[in-house]
């Protein structure tokens, strides 16, 4: 999970070796970097409790009126650690060495003096956890889609594995702790400003990845979200970059930034250009060399799995590999939030983007459907006159009860029929 006062010490590290990862990070294929989140409702409610809401009049005011609303305004997502996540922190660095005995074990601090422990293995890849706010977040060392998938049950046993083993998981219905993934820039597009420019519109033109992945407003805002002034803005950015105003990679994000990026669903969260789909924060840091500037796609629920993480991957580097192979620009084609507001429509368009990739529906694009355990409606959220992460919070706060499951429904392949979800109960706890 991130949130407006979190960075993790693993992006120095993380960035830094992306040049020392298991394959070229200066040459196609691009690199992937993964943060996989792992909680229980015993971390979810310590959240709270550690932040002192619960004691307070406007606190259980809105409890007792089932205000999600004026509950979320009141909570605190800036407190990385309490005593309950540091005891999952510990359970899950226990569990991961005694799955990989020949791992070495390294503890470091990050600049709040938060502790994180990386594991690196015998080949020289490695993993690190550390404690995020209600969750325990996984970062990766950058990798390739291709040494991923060789080291698939590496991931799936010794990650998950071990966040099982010790009662945590994915969560499973409003995407507390998020699953985000960075991709090496100088890799994926080579210092070629055309290629930059057409991926920056392609992911534009196409919310429905980020439906599929893991929608959420306020961590990472899909450019309809901002407003129509906003994407007016981008479209005249683009057509600077064609009339040649602007003529490099890093000016172009930095545009991005300063032209488009001005605000987030949220205005409290700070800063705007980090609380997007696409986050080019790190593709404009003058800090970071040539070789570890990341491009960053948020808008991603919790990976349920190591599979589904791979399946991923494998949707962004097909996609960056067929723009590679246009000659012409893209033209700028935003569809409106009512054209995403039908589950229908999402799966249409979806499908219509994996077979556009040179990807087959039926083994790259159906499975990313079906694992998509809720699609949040835009219509029908609007009637409820709630906000897709306000609703998942509000099943949070409801702890069991789960008063908030009807704001999310599940995707169906074939006519999109919304269904009664198939809910895992949570793990037991201590």
């Amino acid at each position: 999970m991130v949130h407006p006062k979190s960075r993790p010490f693993w992006l120095i590290g993380l960035l830094l070796s992306l040049s020392a990862s298991v394959s070229n990070a200066w040459a196609w294929p691009p690199t992937f970097g993964a943060e996989f989140t792992f909680t229980n409702t015993e971390m979810l409610l310590a959240q709270l409790n550690y932040a002192g809401m619960r004691e307070r009049d406007e606190w259980k005011k809105a409890w007792a009126k089932k205000d999600w609303k004026a509950m979320v305004e009141l909570i605190d997502w800036n407190t990385t650690e309490n005593d309950t996540s540091n005891k999952y922190l510990a359970k899950m660095k226990d569990s991961v060495m005694k799955r990989c005995k020949q791992c070495k074990l390294i503890e470091g601090e990050d600049h709040y003096g938060k502790v994180n422990y990386r594991f690196v293995y015998p080949d020289g890849w490695w993993f690190q956890i550390a404690t995020d706010p209600a969750v325990i977040e996984i970062q990766t060392a950058p990798t390739t889609r291709a040494d991923f998938e060789k080291m698939r049950d590496r991931l799936q046993t010794d990650i998950f594995g071990s966040a099982k083993s010790v009662g945590m998981m994915p969560e499973p219905i409003m995407g507390i702790g998020q699953g985000h993934i960075h991709m090496g820039l100088d890799a994926a597009f080579e210092n070629d400003p055309k290629l930059f420019r057409n991926f920056l519109v392609d992911m534009m033109n196409h919310p429905e990845v980020n439906f599929v992945f893991g929608r959420n407003e306020r961590n990472a805002a899909i450019l309809s979200d901002l407003g129509l002034k906003n994407i007016q803005e981008f479209k005249k950015l683009i057509a600077d970059f064609d009339a040649g105003k602007i003529r490099a990679i890093r000016s172009l994000a930095t545009a991005l930034q300063k032209r488009v990026y001005t605000k987030c669903v949220d205005k409290w969260w700070s800063p705007p250009e980090k609380y997007q789909a696409i986050n080019v924060t790190r593709t404009v840091d003058p800090k970071l060399p040539a070789g570890a500037r990341t491009v960053e796609f948020r808008s991603h629920r919790p990976q349920k799995s190591a599979d589904e993480f791979l399946d991923q991957i494998r949707v962004y580097e097909a996609r960056v590999e067929y723009l590679r192979g246009l000659k012409e620009p893209i033209k700028v084609n935003i569809p409106t939030k009512d054209a995403m507001s039908s589950a229908k429509e999402v799966v249409r368009r979806f499908r219509d983007f994996i077979v556009q990739s040179g990807l087959n529906w039926a083994k790259n694009g159906a499975p990313l459907i079906r694992g998509t355990s809720y699609v949040r409606e835009a219509t029908f959220l609007r009637e409820a006159n709630i906000n897709a992460f306000t609703a998942g919070v509000g099943n949070l706060l409801s702890a069991f009860a789960a008063k908030c499951r009807f704001l999310f429904r599940p995707f169906s392949l074939e006519q999109a029929k919304l269904t009664k979800p198939k809910i895992d109960p949570p793990p037991a706890l201590e």
